[in-house]
């Protein structure tokens, strides 16, 4: 118990069980919430920004020093 009072800010203040308990219910809902909120704010990408985007079937290499290299 004691270590939730730590936990919960101005949760030691609070003296009866039940309060405290409902204070640390309290507590862990609103950081829930702020879980919820950051993780819509947060989009993941949508490739990986260090790979090179290469179309399919090309060898990805391109430009003067790469002519006749692996050509089909």
């Amino acid at each position: 118990m004691k270590l939730l009072q730590d936990l919960v800010p101005e949760c030691s203040k609070i003296i009866g069980k039940a309060i405290m308990l409902d204070e640390i219910i309290n507590y862990v809902q609103s950081l829930q919430r702020q879980v919820e909120i950051i993780s819509k704010q947060v989009k993941p990408p949508t490739r990986s920004p260090y790979l090179p985007l290469v179309k399919p079937g090309s060898s990805g290499l391109t430009g003067p020093f790469n002519q006749g290299i692996m050509q089909p």
